[in-house]
């Protein structure tokens, strides 16, 4: 909860280069997020320490189809450098844009509808 405003944190930090043990949380996320009615999930996924790799990316390409639909919006801190054209194959694929913010906080804000911002990542 935050101003108010109910939202899904999903703690996808710190998993290094572990990509079963990241499975394992995005599936658990996923299974939440399908249970909420659905365009009402705001959602924001924190990447912090954890390596993008090809097979985070399908990864994660198969979780914003599976919650399409659900997440009305979704913030991810945690994004930087090369990461982004990686976060952008991932908005085209699912369909769904992403907005990246440098920090969880300015997220919340956003996810709030208290603050404005974020890099846009759209589907083109």
């Amino acid at each position: 909860m935050h101003r108010g405003k109910r939202f899904l944190y999903c703690d996808f930090s710190n998993f290094g280069r572990d990509v079963a043990g990241l499975k394992a949380e995005v599936e658990a996320a996923d299974a939440e997020i399908v249970k909420q009615p659905k365009d009402t999930v705001l959602a924001l996924a924190d990447l912090r320490g954890t390596v993008t790799s090809s097979e985070v990316v399908d990864l994660f390409k198969h979780s914003a189809v599976r919650t399409k639909g659900y997440v009305k919006k979704q913030a991810v801190v945690g994004i930087s450098g090369i990461q982004k054209v990686l976060a952008q194959a991932v908005a085209w694929f699912s369909r769904q844009a992403l907005v990246l913010f440098d920090n969880a906080d300015d997220a919340k804000d956003w996810l709030a509808d208290a603050k404005q911002g974020g890099q846009v990542i759209a589907v083109d």
